[in-house]
């Protein structure tokens, strides 16, 4: 099953005072629950228990490697992978690039994704004159190609489960920088033992 589905289908669809009762109603039913994180584990049991011991985790997996096939872009190469949604707080990442572009003018942001918020993001790139240094690339099958091309990874989410285009550009060797946000982020980038693949700031 899938982790976001029922329990928002448990949140969304019965009173506080019904949902303990309904998602042992359903648990019953369940073989097996497996969450994408040991965060999402955590707070799946703390909401609804795990009374008959169901309850595991696996981490995504990432794909294989696709042929090169990307744009002939130059300079200092930032970028974000995320759906453009508001969860994603992309306008952190868009405000937070225009303080780069100061200190280095040519540098650049890769913005791979779309979703409802594209537009509007575009058009805060452009309000703050940075059409030449911000690229909105859309959705691309060849991520791995643009991460090789990046010196760091940016993210700016509100929350991840587990975060995949994390573990995509750790596996292309990329610094990461991220939101420090409740999820497994903290897990992938082993921020609480000695060897770390990034930093978390803390964000508003």
């Amino acid at each position: 099953m899938i982790y976001s589905s029922l329990r928002n289908f448990l949140f969304i669809s019965f009173s506080p005072s019904l949902r303990a009762n309904s998602s042992t109603l359903f648990i019953v039913y369940i073989f097996f629950i497996i969450l994408v994180s040991k965060y999402c584990k955590k707070d799946w049991i703390k909401n609804y228990g795990d009374i008959l011991q169901k309850t595991s985790y696996i981490y995504n997996p990432i794909g294989e490697y696709r042929e090169k096939n990307i744009l002939n872009i130059e300079g200092e190469i930032v970028i974000s992978v995320a759906r453009f949604s508001s969860e994603k707080r992309l306008w952190h990442i868009i405000r937070m690039f225009s303080s780069v572009v100061k200190v280095i003018p040519n540098a650049k942001l890769l913005m791979l994704g779309d979703g409802e918020l594209f537009p509007a993001i575009e058009k805060l790139a452009k309000d703050m004159r940075l059409e030449e240094n911000i690229h909105f690339l859309g959705h691309v099958d060849n991520v791995e190609d643009y991460l090789e091309l990046s010196k760091v990874f940016v993210t700016a989410s509100e929350s991840e489960s587990f975060g995949c285009a994390i573990v995509e550009a750790m596996r292309c060797g990329v610094p990461i920088v991220a939101n420090d946000c409740p999820g497994g982020v903290r897990e992938v980038l082993a921020i609480k033992d000695d060897r770390r693949s990034g930093d978390v700031i803390r964000g508003g």
